[in-house]
């Protein structure tokens, strides 16, 4: 009987045991890798009582989104999020809004939690907020676990870059689009006048810098007049985005001494022709000047300040910069534009200027606007000097208080017109090339250019002519571009 069993066993093992060693060896690596362990990727998301992790999600690259919900009884804002390793993870700056019962996206784009491995992560959740009535900083504290399959480890501690600047922010750029753009020209926003009250700031902003995470200095430039104010615009330009990647650079200031180092045509570089921020009456590629005739200058613009018309009700309204004999454009050209109309009727004629250069009448022009002609519609006209024409479009969607987005490309004879990033009307016609002088005009913004008509009602901001006919991700790009800004950091420290 002892021997029976005995050799049972061992045809038992014979026949199993490379089974039970595959199912061991498995298990190991099972074990290795977390799956088993106290530090389990397992996604979960855990916030003290009167707030929910209403959505949330970690993507491969350590890069948190978070849809918060509030139940405290009362209105709140929400003024930052951190997340990381630590129980003091970097606070990503926001300004978010939140009712009793509701929930919003409080991450945007999503902000990078610090110090994230690849694998499991498991770390602190941290949100800043304020009550409403109520001036007194409040935070409260959860915990986040989610599997990482890259993690940002590198990401979020600068790039120890030169020491003579006290302090640097991290920036976090994201384009949302799923192509890969060159010189693509972003833009965030910071408080300069806080850290000037400081001291930690030059009064002009000349100490600022942007640095790539690879430690090179970016070409930058702040938006004219938006210096020592709470929103301080600066356009930098990134070599090459990476196709729904979040791109990261570093604000660095904290040095009295250093001299300014923007440099506007070198953000600006691929193929733009005038680039009218409206903060200011420069255009940041030639640094001509224009001139107001009536505008009104709104520091509240789509991206920093804007101008705003009244429609030619009280003046010949407009802004003005300058006469050209010609755009430098030929067979291809995209002008865009913010606008935000204060109506939508047809005093002063029915099409109201956006952006005009040359006279209709004598087929010289390329014409941006927007009317009600038997309904709301959008207007693209280019003349190459003996014929002209032009692409319309309705929109009986369009309203006024709210700013939308407008692009119109030109290519050999080739039409179209993108609302919100979206390419809402296209056609093929024969004019072809641009007319390009010798005949010079004016251009106008909020005006026609060839005649005291044609008044944009509303406000306009971010005017830009390029010499090529932009595509449609970087028209959405430029559309849906967004960012977050760290926390400040010692430089060195």
């Amino acid at each position: 009987m002892r021997h029976s069993r005995a050799q049972a066993a061992s045809e038992f093992l014979m026949t199993y045991g490379w089974a039970v060693l595959i199912l061991a060896v498995i298990a190991g690596v099972l074990f290795y890798l977390g799956v088993f362990s106290a530090q389990s990727p397992v996604s979960s998301c855990v916030l003290p009582s009167g707030f929910t992790c209403a959505e949330y999600r970690m993507d491969d690259y350590g890069n948190l989104y978070l849809n918060l919900g509030q139940a405290t009884g009362k209105m709140i804002t929400v003024t930052g999020v951190g997340c990381g390793s630590s129980s003091n993870p970097t606070v990503w700056l926001a300004s978010v809004s939140i009712s009793h019962g509701g929930h919003a996206n409080v991450t945007g784009a999503g902000i990078p939690c610090s110090d994230v491995q690849a694998g499991a992560f498991k770390g602190s959740v941290v949100i800043t907020y304020l009550v409403a009535g109520s001036s007194l900083p409040r935070t409260v504290r959860g915990t986040v676990c989610a599997p990482v399959l890259y993690g940002n480890a590198l990401a979020l501690f600068g790039p120890g870059w030169n020491s003579s600047f006290a302090y640097f922010r991290p920036v976090i750029l994201t384009t949302g689009v799923a192509s890969n753009l060159t010189d693509f020209p972003a833009y965030f926003a910071f408080d300069s006048a806080s850290l000037i009250a400081a001291g930690k700031m030059n009064s002009s902003c000349k100490d600022a810098r942007v640095i790539s995470s690879d430690n090179q200095t970016m070409d930058f430039e702040i938006e004219g007049a938006s210096c020592n104010t709470s929103s301080t615009v600066v356009w930098t330009r990134i070599p090459q985005t990476n196709a729904n990647q979040n791109y990261y650079v570093y604000l660095y200031y904290g040095n009295s001494s250093a001299p300014d180092a923007q440099n506007k045509a070198g953000v600006w570089r691929n193929n733009f022709l005038n680039v009218y921020h409206l903060g200011d009456l420069k255009d940041s590629v030639t640094g001509g000047a224009g001139t107001n005739v009536s505008a009104i200058a709104n520091p509240g613009g789509r991206i920093g300040g804007a101008y705003q018309f009244d429609g030619g009700v009280t003046s010949w309204g407009g802004v003005d910069f300058g006469s050209k004999a010609g755009l430098g454009v030929s067979t291809a050209i995209t002008v865009s534009a913010w606008a935000n109309f204060a109506d939508t009727g047809t005093t002063n004629g029915w099409v109201k200027t956006i952006y005009s250069w040359g006279d209709e009448g004598a087929n010289k022009l390329v014409w941006l606007g927007y009317g009600n002609s038997g309904g709301m519609r959008y207007y693209w006209e280019v003349g190459n000097g003996t014929r002209r024409d032009s692409l319309e479009t309705g929109d009986p969607g369009i309203g006024t208080g709210r700013w939308y987005y407008f692009a119109a490309t030109f290519d050999s004879g080739n039409y179209s017109i993108y609302k919100n990033a979206a390419r809402y009307s296209t056609a093929v016609m024969t004019t072809n090339p641009v007319y390009n002088g010798p005949t010079a005009y004016n251009v106008k913004i909020g005006r026609y250019s060839a005649a005291n008509s044609h008044y944009f009602n509303g406000t306009i901001d971010e005017v830009r002519i390029s010499g090529v006919a932009r595509g449609p991700e970087w028209i959405a790009a430029e559309y849906g571009q967004t960012y977050v800004v760290g926390g400040e950091q010692a430089n060195g420290g």
